[in-house]
């Protein structure tokens, strides 16, 4: 079982000189309550009409209440709030995102001048979440405008954060736990022991918890739901709290997510992403990111040559959240959804191997074996980096393990519906994708990619970008619900059993790969990305959301275009291809037989459009 999976986070004491500390963590069992004190003005109350908040990990109606002052307890749902921007045409509560903004309206006669209560509580479990967390809040008057200056907030720094307890012998007894502790289920009656441990489902050290800056109660009470004691679980976070690794994220800022500066940043904080803050709520602003200084040429080509420039999408901002690191987490580990299956896979095999082959090493003999291992010297049992990990089990794919497992429940169009069986090959597919995670991250392989002298399959070193991960294939690309066999009303996850979030996560794996390694001008035929796939996908999203989805639309083209332009030619098998280099999903936007688009394409983004047709 997912040790930390939907686990957020504890409740603040009650605050001096009434600012609010945040985030405000609602967590533990059912009914767990927490308070933020607002200190207000007459003037402020008057003016206040609406209570804004951000929020992390409310993911159903029935999970969080609030408040005020003693009042009526109000439901957070998608009725009782108004989700702005990005979460309202993602679903809001029980949509896709994991981070959302929203407001509740409030009459002046709920607060009082002087110090105000607003309470949040958590109603009930689905029997993963053990909470959530309300990342921001403020007042707004009747325009919108936030009524509540900084010095009414102060915010957790996690670099001060020090371990629960400081004895040698609680912090080693808390890395045996981590790694040896039986746990069971959750914390309800009756749940079943599992076979996982704290270790299985994150980072083997548990470093992803330290990096991701989870606090001390968060691992404390997700401890106490899989079983354990408070004491133990202050154990595992003060061994948590030991380990070397850099504190560079927060749980509800998603992985990768692209934005300004991302590129800028060392090698070991590029998976803390560039921050939810650059999560935009208006696509059209993903063009004026491109194009800062004006539609210009020279933004996407080199000077006054055809060549286009290397794109990476890093430092891009989209109008479209990736997923936190929560739902990277596995929520049933292979080893209780596949029993049979899992020990014996090549996926395992590779990880453990590629584990005793990197185990140890230095910086300089990591390099080295990267270069002599992608030369593939299969007959001294070397894993070939180049063949990208963990790709595809070496030929055992999870949809083709599970259609040989459960011949019965394929449906006509060959894929898993069943919720049970469907959540447990999804859960394999995200343990994959964290031992990715901490093999590039521990053995610092992000930056690796020009290692010279390689010879991996249809990859280049000199066209390679400075940061990916390594090697040329897709892995993360058919980590979606829909080429791992799920049916297209399946996901898999606590994100929902429908279309539109099943849609939601395949284009979330297709956007990762685009970031993570979009295929350094290889070519290759589908060998990283399967662009005809992605912008289905992109058409299957703007359908859902009744929202354009240009500015991502326009990111991929011009991806598309840099990789293809290899300088191999349109007549050959890796190069130009006009697959991969579409312009087809932005013409619809310039069709004058489209007139649903005009009302969302100005000026510039006119300007934009035409540039890249052009070019």
């Amino acid at each position: 079982m997912f040790f930390f999976l939907l686990f957020l986070w504890g409740a603040s004491l009650p605050c001096v000189q009434a600012q609010v500390n945040l985030p405000i963590e609602v967590m533990g069992i059912e009914g767990m309550q927490a308070d933020a004190t607002l200190s207000l003005t007459n003037e402020q109350v008057a003016s206040t009409r609406h209570l804004w908040l951000q929020t992390h990990n409310i993911r159903y109606p029935e999970k969080a209440s609030l408040r005020i002052n003693g009042g009526s307890w109000v439901p957070l749902n998608n009725t009782s709030a108004t989700m702005l921007g990005t979460s309202q045409i993602y679903g809001g509560i029980g949509g896709s995102f994991a981070v959302l903004k929203m407001t509740l309206p409030i009459s002046s006669s709920q607060l009082l001048p002087g110090n105000n209560t607003i309470t949040f509580r958590f109603n009930v479990s689905d029997g993963l979440s053990v909470g959530y967390r309300i990342v921001n809040l403020d007042l707004l008057d009747a325009s919108g405008n936030p009524l509540l200056p900084a010095s009414a907030f102060t915010r957790e720094n996690p670099a001060t954060w020090l371990p629960p307890l400081s004895a040698t012998a609680d912090i080693a007894a808390g890395e045996t736990l981590w790694r040896n502790a039986n746990l069971v289920a959750s914390y309800r009656p009756g749940a079943q022991p599992i076979m996982a441990k704290c270790a299985s489902c994150h980072t083997q050290n548990g470093a992803d918890l330290q990096y991701f800056s989870y606090s001390n109660h968060a691992i404390i009470e997700r401890s106490k739901f899989h079983g354990l004691s408070a004491t133990q679980g202050s154990q595992i976070a003060s061994y948590i709290r030991t380990l070397a690794v850099k504190r560079a994220g927060r749980p509800w800022n998603p992985p990768y997510q692209p934005g300004p500066g991302l590129t800028d940043k060392p090698n070991d904080e590029w998976l803390a992403g560039a921050g939810i803050e650059n999560v935009l709520d208006d696509d059209a602003d993903t063009l004026k990111a491109l194009f800062p200084n004006g539609v210009r040429r020279d933004a996407i080509m080199e000077g006054d040559t055809n060549k286009f420039k290397r794109f990476s999408g890093h430092d891009t901002p989209l109008a479209f959240q990736l997923p936190d690191w929560n739902h990277w987490l596995p929520e049933v580990h292979p080893l209780d959804g596949l029993p049979l299956d899992f020990p014996t896979s090549g996926s395992l095999a590779t990880y453990n191997k590629l584990r005793s082959q990197l185990v140890g090493k230095t910086a300089v003999q990591i390099r080295e074996w990267m270069r002599t291992s992608s030369l593939g010297d299969s007959s001294a049992g070397v894993v070939r980096s180049g063949m990208f990990l963990l790709e595809d089990f070496y030929g055992d794919s999870i949809s083709d393990l599970a259609r040989a497992r459960y011949p019965t429940l394929v449906t006509a169009s060959g894929s898993i519906a069943d919720p049970t069986v469907a959540r447990h090959m999804y859960s394999f597919v995200l343990w994959r994708m964290v031992k990715h995670v901490e093999i590039h991250e521990e053995f610092g392989l992000t930056g690796l990619g020009r290692v010279p002298e390689s010879d991996w399959p249809y990859y280049e070193p000199r066209d390679a970008l400075p940061r990916s991960w390594v090697g040329s294939n897709r892995t993360v690309f058919d980590s979606s619900p829909f080429l791992s066999g799920l049916e297209f009303n399946t996901t898999g996850s606590t994100s929902g059993n429908n279309v539109f979030n099943h849609d939601y996560l395949s284009n979330s794996w297709y956007q990762l790969q685009s970031i993570l390694n979009g295929g350094q001008r290889t070519g290759g035929g589908h060998k990283a990305l399967d662009f005809g796939y992605a912008y289905g996908f992109l058409d299957h999203i703007e359908r859902h959301t009744k929202s354009t989805q240009m500015g991502r639309h326009y990111v991929w083209s011009l991806k598309g275009m840099d990789e293809g332009d290899n300088d191999r030619g349109p007549n050959h098998p890796d190069g130009w291809s006009f697959n991969r280099a579409s312009l087809g999903p932005l013409n619809d936007y310039l069709s004058p037989d489209n007139p649903a688009a005009t009302p969302v394409v100005s000026t510039f983004s006119r300007a934009a459009l035409n540039l890249l047709v052009q070019v």
